[in-house]
């Protein structure tokens, strides 16, 4: 008897507070991307809440609304008269969350989103960051992280804008070898090869140059599909998606 394949396609964005290319802030625009890639779990980075340049919008209720899904929050900082940080969107009910703050050794506080997404009746981690800028902070940041996740048992999720390009250092390292950055997985395995010699690359939208965004998984899942950018202009950055499954 063949095994079943319960499956999840998720998602990691930067929404730049909403703000494309063309300057405008267009939250349906952002749901639409999400809509069309068919994502269910979400990490969004960059989400405001209720700041003026906003126009007072808490942006991740907007999006859940716009989309149908649940969501949590993680403020990281404090900005002009809101707040600013990480999200989660999901089309499973979130039964917790949690913020982590991270190591600041730079000028903005740094979080760690964790939401336990109820996936058909077993919890999936899904975690959620936006590192820092400085390499002494983004490697800190993520050795605390670490220690997050070996003390989480269970499928995880950790996806975000980590600000640095894994081609050019292996920061990655500090994470345990259990986390699978998709990315290089499939071109290391030669997974769906017609995809493979593609850059990943996801900023900036217009001309990608950096690989700077990310979603990786523990080894209870597998990647069913193809983890690719998604081709838009409704931020500076491209939000990347794939589909991962767990044999029941």
């Amino acid at each position: 008897m063949a095994l079943k394949l319960k499956s999840v396609r998720v998602m990691t964005f930067n929404i730049r507070h909403g703000r494309g290319v063309d300057n405008e802030i267009n939250l349906p625009r952002i749901a639409r991307v999400i809509q069309d890639a068919g994502a269910e779990v979400v990490a969004l980075n960059e989400v405001d809440r209720r700041t003026r340049r906003s126009g007072g919008v808490d942006q991740v209720e907007e999006l859940a609304n716009l989309l149908g899904m649940e969501y949590a929050f993680s403020p990281s900082i404090e900005y002009q008269g809101g707040q600013y940080g990480n999200a989660v969107l999901s089309r499973w009910p979130i039964e917790a969350a949690h913020v982590y703050k991270l190591p600041e050794l730079g000028p903005e506080v740094r979080t760690l989103l964790y939401a336990r997404i109820a996936w058909d009746g077993e919890p999936l981690h899904c975690f959620v960051t936006h590192l820092g800028l400085c390499d002494d902070e983004q490697r800190a940041q993520l050795r605390q992280i670490a220690k997050v996740l070996e003390a989480t048992p269970g499928p995880k999720i950790l996806a975000g804008d980590f600000n640095f390009d894994a081609s050019l250092v292996d920061w990655l390292n500090e994470l345990p070898a259990t986390m699978r950055e998709l990315w290089t997985l499939q071109q290391r395995e030669r997974l769906f090869a017609h995809h493979n010699g593609l850059s990943g690359n996801t900023f900036p939208s217009r001309d990608p140059k950096k690989r700077i965004d990310y979603i990786l998984a523990s080894e209870e899942l597998e990647l069913a599909e193809p983890v690719l950018p998604v081709h838009t202009l409704a931020s500076d950055h491209l939000p990347v998606v794939g589909t991962l499954a767990r044999r029941m």
